[in-house]
This record gives C-alpha cells, sequence and structure tokens, in this order.
C-alpha cells in the first residue's frame, strides 16, 4: 500500500505548492521505506503555461466579441445612414421633379406668351402700316375736299348773291 503525501524540508504537512511530489513505499522485508521525489517545478511552469495560454486565447475570445459587436453597430449604423440617405435623395428627387415640371410649365407659357408676342407685333405692324394709309388717304381726301369746299361755299354765296340782285 502506497501513502502519496507532499513533503517540505523533511517534515509531512500539508502545502498548497509544494516543491516535490512524493510516494512512500515501505520494503517489509528490509525494513526499509523508499521515498521517490519528483519536482513539481515542471508542473507548475505547465500549470501556468497552460494558463497563461487560455488566459490569451479568453482575451482574444472577448476581443473577437467585442469587435464583432462594434461591427454589428457599426453595420446597423451603416444601415440607417443609408435609409436616411436614400430618403433624403428621393425627397430631393421629388422636389426636383416638382420644380422641373415647375420650369417646364413656365417654359411652355413664356413661349406661349413670346408667339402671341410675334402675333401681336405683326398685326401692330400692320395695323401700323393701315393706320398710316389711312392717315394718307384722309391727307388726299381732306386736300381733294379742301378746293371742293371752297368751290361748293363759293357756290352758294353766288347763288344767294344772284338771289338778291
Amino acid at each position: 500500500m502506497s501513502n502519496f503525501t507532499f513533503l517540505k524540508d523533511k517534515k509531512e504537512q500539508l502545502c498548497l505548492f509544494p516543491q516535490y511530489y512524493t510516494q512512500q513505499i515501505a520494503i517489509p522485508e528490509f525494513n526499509w521505506k523508499m521515498t521517490i521525489m519528483v519536482p513539481l517545478d515542471n508542473l507548475y511552469w505547465s500549470w501556468a503555461i497552460s494558463l497563461v495560454i487560455t488566459l490569451i486565447i479568453y482575451l482574444l475570445f472577448l476581443l473577437f466579441i467585442k469587435y464583432w459587436r462594434m461591427r454589428s453597430h457599426a453595420q446597423q449604423l451603416l444601415t440607417l445612414a443609408n435609409e436616411t440617405l436614400e430618403k433624403q435623395v428621393k425627397e430631393r428627387t421629388s422636389a426636383l421633379e416638382l420644380i422641373n415640371q415647375k420650369l417646364i410649365q413656365e417654359i411652355k407659357e413664356r413661349s406661349q406668351a413670346e408667339q402671341v408676342l410675334q402675333i401681336t407685333r405683326s398685326e401692330l405692324a400692320e395695323s401700323s402700316k393701315l393706320a398710316a394709309l389711312g392717315q394718307m388717304a384722309t391727307e388726299i381726301a381732306h386736300e381733294q375736299n379742301q378746293p371742293l369746299a371752297a368751290i361748293h361755299a363759293l357756290t352758294d354765296n353766288a347763288r344767294i348773291f344772284i338771289r338778291y340782285q
């Protein structure tokens, strides 16, 4: 039967981190006790390295989760910004379409007004020509009627004069 204990400084005591792992085996034929002592430094270093590696993996995992959350949050912000931008583009596009329709209507109105202006100018030019022709006709008629009126007046005066004589 073997008895497992940890020894430090040749005294049997329990220790949290002993330096050696000891195993005692009794050999009754010779009245001996055989003690095997294995240093635990390598085991502690293995545990420490395992702990450090585990902590590094845990920290990397936490960093990955943090990165994933930040990326997810950034993706949400990007999606929200894209939706907002698309909404603004739609609003501005509809506003520009409305302004464009108003401008097209104004262009049509101005084109019609220009056509009316050209027609009015041509009518005015024709009216001006007719007015000038009418004025010339009036002057010619006046020039012809002046002597005729004088002759008519003199004729009437002569008739009256002849009646009284």
